[in-house]
């Protein structure tokens, strides 16, 4: 087991993560609100006063858990990257060109998996169909 990162490079870990994460955190929030809203606003007894007071919830409840999800997250960095990697991260980050990636990360990855997901049952189904003789070899 590896030892416990010292405090500064948990430090150094929270600061490129808050650097990093920030917009994406906020953008995943929005996406996750939209995927959930967009039914109830549909729903035959949705008044705008239901649907302000189910909005705020699904806010307060998103952000809740994305800053629970990422608690940790700091740590992980900091058992794969030394301090002088991360702060170059950080560097990085602060440039032009790092604030335009952090700001359309999060759509490009949402649109990479746009790609992904309508193939995954393509993929699904070529893994059964590999495992399976396998599997029922005595």
């Amino acid at each position: 087991q590896l030892a416990a990162p010292s405090p500064e490079t948990l430090a150094v870990a929270k600061e490129m993560m808050d650097l990093v994460s920030g917009d994406t955190v906020a953008q995943m929030s929005s996406a996750i609100m939209a995927q959930t809203m967009q039914p109830l606003e549909r729903l035959p007894n949705m008044t705008p006063q239901k649907l302000a007071e189910v909005r705020a919830e699904v806010q307060k409840i998103t952000v809740r858990f994305m800053t629970a999800a990422l608690a940790d997250a700091p740590a992980i960095y900091a058992r794969h990257l030394s301090v002088a990697e991360m702060r170059e991260i950080i560097a990085f980050n602060r440039t032009p060109t790092g604030e335009k990636m952090r700001r359309i990360l999060p759509q490009m990855m949402g649109e990479v998996m746009g790609l992904i997901a309508p193939r995954a049952p393509l993929l699904q189904r070529e893994l059964m169909d590999a495992i399976q003789p396998i599997l029922q070899r005595p």
